[in-house]
C-alpha cells in the first residue's frame, strides 16, 4: 500500500512539472526531467534590442540541439529587473553547448539569443545581483573615423572621413547619424558612412571643431562617440594692401623714405612681398622704388613740377597668393630745412690767439630765398669756438699735445625755424712749442773722482713729441762754477777731481730743440764723501765654557771704520776658517752658539765673519772660538741606548745628539762574544740599524766603545727585533 502510494505521488508532480513547461509557450518547450542524471542554474535577465525585459509572463528556454533542457518564467523581482531561475538538465557530466530562445509575452512571440553556455554539472551562473543578461542584439562598442583633420575654406558637401563601427553581432549593418549634443555638429552632414562638409571653416578664427556621432544598428541597438577635428590652415589671401603715408613733402632727395607698405592678411604669420606692378593707376610707377616694404622716391619730388602722383603696387603673400591696390601720393609744398653746411677751412695752428677765424660757413637750402642764423650747438668741443656772422674762430688756446682734432656742432636755422646741424672736425696743426724745463738725472758725485767723471744725463720736457734736443753751459744767474764742469751731448761730466769739505757748486744749463727754442735751468751739484772699506772686525770674547746651553749668548761684534758715522751687518759666511760656521748664528751684531758643547769632544770652533757697510763695502775674518774645560766634569754622551730595525722610523739607528762634533771619533760595536759587527773609524752619522750585512741581528744586548785621543764613551744598546 506504502509503494502505490509514493508513485500517485511522484505522477502527480511530474503532471505539475509538465503543466508549467507547456502553459503559454511553443508545445516543443517540454522537458522530461526523469530522463537527465545531472543539472546546473542559472540566474537570467532577457534583453531585446539592448532594452531589458521586464514583463513577469515572460519565459526563457534552454536547449541543446532541439531539445529543451529547461523553461522557466521571469517571475523573480529584484529592484527593476525581472528574472529568470532555470534549471537545465543534462545527462552529460559537461561539455554540451546549451543555446537559449526569450518567449514574450506581451505579443507571443519567440525570440533568438545570441549568447550561449556550456553546461557543467552542478555549476551555478549567474546571481540576484549580477545575473547572466541574454541579449536578442548586443550594442555597437566603438566609432572610427578614417580622417581627424581638414584644410580650412574646404569646399561644401566635400568629403572628410569614412565612419565604421565595431558591434560583435556578424552581418549587423549600420546607420549613422550627428545627435543635437553638441552645437557644431550643424557644420558637418552625412552621407550613407561618409563625414561631409557642411559649412565655411576658418582657421584663424576657430581651428577645432567638436563633434558627436551616433550609430545604430539593425537589431535596434545604438552608440554614440564624441570627436575632435582639427581645422588645417590653408593659405588665405591678403585682404587689403595699404600705405603709411600718401603724403609726400617736396624737395626730399633721391631715395627718401615715402612710405611704409602694410597687409591685412588673414593668415597671421603670413610674410608678404611688395612690388610696383602695371595697371590702372601706374602712371607714376617709375618714379619710385619699393625695397622691402618701404617706398622710396627715384629722383627729388619738387611740388611745383609735379603735386600729385599715381602708383600700382601688389602684395603677395609667402604662398603667392596676392591682391593690388592704387595710390595717390600728394607732395605738400611746405618750408624745407637746410641741408648741409659746408666750411671753406678745417686746419688751424696751435696756441693761435683767441678770436682767430678758422673757416667761412655756407648753408645749403633747397628754398633758395632762406637767411640762415648760424649757431653753435653745445656738446662734444663746441665750446672751444664761436661763430660771429658766418665765420667760425677759435674761442680757446688750442694744444696739439692735448687734443689735435676738435668736433665742435654748427646748427643753421632758416627764417621758419627749420635747421640742419652738422658736426664739423677741426684739425690741430702741430708747431714748435718751448721747452718748458730741464732735469738732471744725478746732481752729485763722488769725491776725488777722475776728470770727465760722469756726474748725470739731462733730458728736457717739451710738448712735441720726438723734438730733440743739445744741451749747454750758458751765462746768467747761477753760471758761478760753469768752469768746474764739461757738458757731452746730453752728460754733464766733472772738469776736475773734486776734494770733498761738504760744499755744492752752481752751474746753468741750456737746452735748444730742433727748431731753435730755449730754456734755461740752475743746477746745484753737491761732492759727497767716499765710502771706504772697513778696517777690522773685533769680536769682544772668543771662549765658552764646556756644558752650555743651547743658543748660549758668546759675544758682541764689532766693526772699525774710517768712515764715521757708519752701519753694518753681519753675516757668517763661507771661506778659510769657516768649518764650524753652522754651530753659531748671529742676532744682529751679537753672535750665538747653537749647540751645548764638551771640551773632550771638541776644544776650538772655526767661524768665519762678514761685516758689511751702508754702502756694501765688506770685509771677512776667521776667528777661533775656544772651549773652556770645567775640571773633573765628564759629560755623557747624548745618544740613544735602544735599536728597533723595523721600519716605524722610530728607533730605526743608534742616534748621538749633535753627531757632527764627534767627527774624530771612532766607533766599535760587540756582540756578547767579543765579535766586532759594526765598525767607523771616524765620521760616524748614525746609520748603525741595528743588521749586520744587511741582515738583523739577534734581539740582545750589545755594547760600543766610542773614543777619540781625549775620552772614551762605553755603554750598552740593546737591539729588538
Amino acid at each position: 500500500m506504502m509503494k502505490k502510494t509514493k508513485y500517485v505521488v511522484l505522477i502527480l508532480v511530474l503532471l505539475q512539472l509538465t503543466k508549467i513547461c507547456v502553459a503559454q509557450v511553443p508545445a516543443t518547450w517540454t522537458v522530461n526531467l526523469a530522463t537527465y542524471q545531472y543539472q546546473m542554474t542559472m540566474t537570467i535577465k532577457a534583453n531585446e534590442a539592448c532594452i531589458d525585459l521586464a514583463d513577469t509572463n515572460n519565459y526563457v528556454a534552454a536547449f541543446v540541439g532541439a531539445q529543451c533542457r529547461g523553461v522557466v518564467k521571469t517571475r523573480t523581482t529584484v529592484g527593476l529587473n525581472k528574472l529568470a531561475l532555470l534549471t537545465i538538465k543534462s545527462n552529460a557530466v559537461s561539455g554540451e553547448k546549451v543555446k537559449f530562445q526569450i518567449y514574450k509575452a506581451s505579443n507571443n512571440t519567440v525570440l533568438n539569443v545570441l549568447d550561449s553556455t556550456v553546461f557543467a554539472q552542478g555549476s551555478q551562473q549567474g546571481t540576484l545581483a549580477n545575473p547572466i543578461v541574454l541579449y536578442t542584439n548586443h550594442v555597437p562598442t566603438d566609432i572610427s573615423i578614417s580622417n581627424y583633420t581638414i584644410t580650412e575654406n574646404s569646399a561644401l558637401a566635400t568629403p572628410i572621413a569614412t565612419l565604421s563601427a565595431t558591434d560583435q553581432d556578424a552581418g549587423t549593418v549600420f546607420n549613422y547619424s550627428l545627435t543635437t549634443g553638441q552645437p557644431e555638429n550643424s557644420q558637418f552632414s552625412i552621407v550613407g558612412n561618409q563625414l561631409v562638409v557642411n559649412a565655411n571653416y576658418d582657421y584663424e578664427t576657430d581651428s577645432v571643431k567638436v563633434i558627436e556621432l551616433k550609430v545604430d544598428d539593425n537589431g535596434g541597438c545604438s552608440y554614440i562617440e564624441t570627436f575632435t577635428i582639427t581645422i588645417i590652415d590653408g593659405n588665405d589671401a591678403p585682404t587689403a594692401l595699404n600705405l603709411s603715408s600718401p603724403f609726400i613733402s617736396d624737395h626730399q632727395q633721391a631715395g627718401s623714405f615715402m612710405g611704409e607698405f602694410s597687409t591685412i592678411d588673414p593668415d597671421l604669420n603670413d610674410s608678404h612681398t611688395y612690388s610696383l606692378v602695371a595697371g590702372v593707376g601706374s602712371a607714376d610707377n617709375s618714379q619710385f622704388y619699393i625695397q622691402n616694404d618701404t617706398l622710396y622716391n627715384v629722383s627729388i619730388l619738387d611740388y611745383t613740377a609735379q603735386s600729385i602722383y599715381l602708383i600700382r603696387a601688389r602684395t603677395t603673400d609667402f604662398g603667392g597668393l596676392f591682391i593690388e591696390n592704387t595710390f595717390t601720393l600728394t607732395v605738400s609744398n611746405i618750408n624745407d630745412a637746410p641741408t648741409d653746411i659746408l666750411i671753406s677751412n678745417f686746419i688751424i695752428d696751435e696756441n693761435m690767439p683767441l678770436a682767430t677765424p678758422i673757416g667761412t660757413l655756407t648753408v645749403i637750402d633747397y628754398d633758395l630765398a632762406d637767411t640762415h642764423t648760424l649757431t653753435v650747438e653745445s656738446g662734444l668741443d663746441s665750446a672751444s669756438v664761436t661763430i660771429v656772422g658766418n665765420v667760425l674762430s677759435t674761442n680757446a688756446s688750442y694744444n696739439f699735445e692735448q687734443k689735435d682734432t676738435l668736433y665742435v656742432n654748427v646748427r643753421g636755422t632758416d627764417p621758419f625755424a627749420a635747421y640742419y646741424v652738422k658736426t664739423f672736425t677741426i684739425v690741430v696743426n702741430d708747431v714748435n712749442d718751448v721747452p718748458t724745463n730741464i732735469a738732471l738725472s744725478t746732481d752729485s758725485v763722488q769725491e776725488l773722482s777722475p776728470v770727465n767723471t760722469l756726474i748725470g744725463n739731462f733730458s728736457t720736457t717739451d710738448e712735441d713729441a720726438g723734438a730733440t734736443h743739445s744741451y749747454s753751459l750758458t751765462s746768467g744767474t747761477g753760471d758761478t762754477d760753469n768752469g768746474l764742469f764739461v757738458i757731452s751731448g746730453n752728460q754733464l761730466q766733472s772738469n776736475l777731481s773734486y776734494t770733498y769739505t761738504g760744499q755744492t757748486y752752481s752751474l746753468r744749463v741750456k737746452s735748444t730743440d730742433n727748431g731753435g727754442l730755449t730754456v734755461d735751468k740752475v743746477f746745484l751739484i753737491k761732492i759727497y764723501n767716499r765710502n771706504e772699506v772697513p778696517l777690522n772686525i773685533i769680536i769682544d770674547t772668543t771662549a765658552v765654557t764646556e756644558d752650555n746651553e743651547q743658543m748660549t749668548y758668546v759675544s758682541k761684534i764689532r766693526t772699525i771704520d774710517t768712515d764715521n758715522p757708519d752701519y753694518f751687518t753681519y753675516d757668517l759666511v763661507a771661506g778659510s776658517g769657516a768649518e764650524d760656521n753652522a754651530e753659531f748664528m748671529l742676532d744682529g751684531d751679537k753672535l750665538i752658539i747653537l749647540t751645548k758643547t764638551n771640551y773632550d769632544v771638541k776644544s776650538v770652533y772655526h767661524i768665519r765673519v762678514k761685516s758689511t757697510d751702508y754702502e756694501g763695502l765688506s770685509l771677512e775674518k776667521a776667528f777661533d772660538i775656544t772651549i773652556t774645560d770645567i775640571a773633573g766634569n765628564t759629560i755623557p754622551l747624548p745618544s740613544t741606548n735602544y735599536v728597533s730595525p723595523n721600519g716605524d722610523n722610530k728607533n730605526d739607528f743608534w742616534k748621538i745628539e749633535n753627531v757632527d762634533i764627534y767627527k774624530d771619533f771612532a766607533l766599535q760595536i760587540f756582540d756578547q762574544f767579543g765579535h766586532i759587527i759594526y765598525e767607523a773609524p771616524n765620521n760616524y752619522n748614525n746609520e748603525f740599524d741595528g743588521k749586520l750585512n744587511g741582515n738583523p741581528l739577534p734581539t740582545g744586548n750589545y755594547y760600543y766603545v766610542f773614543k777619540n785621543e781625549k775620552i772614551t764613551y762605553k755603554g750598552n744598546i740593546t737591539i729588538v727585533n
